[in-house]
């Protein structure tokens, strides 16, 4: 049987990381794929301009037909490539022998063990979605209806074969109430964590305004922003108001306007802002520029100048210690 092995490459000739299988090197190198024509045409024509010792052949076959087709040739399999094979059918080849005698000529722990490879993996992993559209997605047409699973709008490259900027896009592929529904203003990215933190360093591209599955949502470069439970900010996430499903809103600074379902709060809390200025109004002065009083109507209008006519506030009252 060939000595066929698996390895992740990043292949500079689509800027995408895929899986590859591979064997011994020979003159003539069959490839079985289940990528487009165009990806195929390039492809071939990238490897025979870098590999002119080799005669490369690219074969198409689904997915599910490479991998019944290796298995079931084994030792008569031609193929010394499989290139684009989803997870699933690679891991179907493993248990099936294909790929045994990749543990004792390969160390992967420097894939599979780092940080880095987790966290890369875990990446990976939220966008399952999109493996999901491309893979088991249908687009239909019925006159002016379109259904479909996934739509990502933006600019295309010179070429017109990739899309190179995402600007905004609707997914209707559900895994959690965190998955996005539409976006606006950058890729499918979040800016917050799944407990509504913002995420530090920004992610590259985020988007700029969301909706997601469960309701929550946000816009304004996250400064304004709703959570599932109906709480929310306005301003700025941290510093801005706040404000509860029951009703209550917290300031910046910290006053707090009740709800609760009557008008006690809002009540109590005009009542201490009206009861604080008259206290200030009372202990502190206002005075002109020209050192005589003015009283508080006067202090703020204007001096005529850009100003006010208040130019300095002084004590009613003698403060002792």
């Amino acid at each position: 049987m060939k000595n066929i092995k698996l390895a992740v490459v990043a292949l500079s000739l689509f800027g995408i990381s895929t899986s590859l299988t591979a064997c011994n090197s020979k003159q003539k190198v069959v490839i079985y794929t289940s990528t487009e024509d165009y990806n195929i045409e390039y492809l071939q024509k990238c490897l025979d301009e870098q590999f002119l010792n080799y005669n490369v052949v690219i074969e198409y076959n689904s997915t599910s037909n490479i991998a019944a087709k290796v298995i079931e040739e084994g030792s008569n399999s031609e193929c010394d490539i499989v290139f684009g094979e989803e997870y699933s059918y690679l891991e179907k080849m493993i248990k099936a022998g294909v790929l045994d005698s990749i543990k004792g000529d390969y160390d992967l722990s420097k894939y599979t063990d780092d940080t880095l490879a987790q966290e890369a993996k875990s990446e990976i992993a939220e966008l399952e979605y999109l493996k999901e559209a491309m893979a088991n997605g249908v687009t239909q047409f019925n006159g002016g209806l379109m259904l479909s699973s996934h739509i990502r709008l933006g600019e295309w490259n010179a070429d017109k074969t990739a899309m190179e900027h995402v600007y905004a896009g609707m997914n209707g592929i559900y895994q959690n109430g965190r998955s996005l529904a539409s976006w606006w203003g950058g890729d499918m990215v979040d800016l917050f964590d799944n407990n509504d933190v913002r995420i530090t360093p920004e992610p590259a591209n985020a988007a700029q305004a969301l909706v997601r599955m469960d309701g929550s949502a946000y816009f304004s470069h996250g400064n304004i922003g709703f959570k599932k439970d109906g709480s929310g900010w306005l301003g700025n996430d941290l510093t801005g108001i706040k404000f509860t499903p029951d009703g209550t809103m917290t300031l910046g600074s910290g006053i707090q306007v009740g709800g609760g379902g009557d008008s006690t709060g809002v009540q109590q809390t005009l009542a201490d802002v009206l009861n604080f200025n008259a206290g200030l109004t009372k202990l502190l002065k206002p005075y002109g520029s020209d050192n005589q009083p003015l009283s508080w109507a006067e202090a703020a209008e204007s001096d005529g100048a850009g100003g006010i006519k208040a130019k300095s506030l002084r004590a009613s009252l003698t403060f002792a210690s």
